[in-house]
């Protein structure tokens, strides 16, 4: 079995240095949503995002969507790249995506296992993102230059 590829920037040793080195009072702020990564983030992220106050909430429609897509999604299980991977059980993704207490629980390991499986099968499905290829039509061949 070959492993996935991962990349975790956010664990970089500098990057759990420089967290690590910042006082936990400073973390948070009742006046700005996670000042820490907003800062973090300035001159990157656009303005109107690091000025949030709070956090953006979609609990209703996403508890709507599981219980409306909850076959779909248990499907999702039968040739999942996650269970070939060995990083999911079939049986036992397919078990939480029909438990009714899905729908009473926090689900944000579910949300993030869902995430995963999907790009996956978007990566598997378009393993060069269609920004990076040139229609056939205007490929032309390269000509060296010369200085």
């Amino acid at each position: 079995m070959d492993a996935l590829p991962a990349e975790s920037p956010f664990c970089d040793d500098t990057v759990i240095a420089a967290c690590l080195a910042v006082r936990a009072q400073d973390t948070t702020s009742p006046w700005t949503y996670k000042p820490l990564l907003a800062a973090a983030m300035d001159g990157i992220v656009p303005d109107h995002l690091l000025q949030r106050t709070t956090k953006d909430h979609v609990t209703q429609e996403w508890h709507h969507s599981l219980r409306r897509h909850r076959r779909d999604l248990a499907a999702l299980a039968t040739d999942s790249h996650l269970v070939a991977a060995g990083i999911a059980d079939e049986n036992g993704l397919r078990r939480v995506l029909h438990s009714p207490e899905l729908l009473t629980g926090h689900t944000h390991g579910l949300e993030q296992l869902l995430a995963a499986e999907l790009w996956l099968r978007d990566l598997a499905a378009h393993p060069l993102p269609a920004y990076l290829t040139t229609p056939e039509s205007e490929e032309r061949p390269v000509e060296p230059t010369t200085r």
